[in-house]
């Protein structure tokens, strides 16, 4: 496989296109909560049985050509989801 700078020097002399995948997901709910937490720590919020849905974001970059992405509620689900471009996603909005 090769390695990050030999990709991008490909990517520079047109032998490959570069593209970047990121999926990301976000709880819909969250409980309030106000509490302390010691100085260097990171604050956890445990998941409750009432947690609700989630919102599931996968997009893919390609540097000065591309930016196509889709949410979904709940899980992506690989077999159907297809992406579309920003275009696409907002054009009977």
């Amino acid at each position: 496989m090769a390695d990050k700078e030999t990709l991008k020097r490909y990517e520079e002399e047109g032998v490959v296109r570069l593209k970047y995948l990121d999926e990301a997901g976000f709880c819909l709910w969250s409980p309030v909560s106000y509490s302390y937490i010691k100085k260097g720590e990171q604050k956890e919020i445990k998941p409750t049985k009432n947690r609700g849905r989630r919102l599931s974001i996968i997009g893919i970059f390609e540097k000065d050509k591309s930016f196509e992405y889709s949410p979904e509620l709940n899980q992506i689900e690989p077999e159907w989801h297809q992406l579309k471009t920003h275009e696409e996603r907002w054009k009977d909005v």
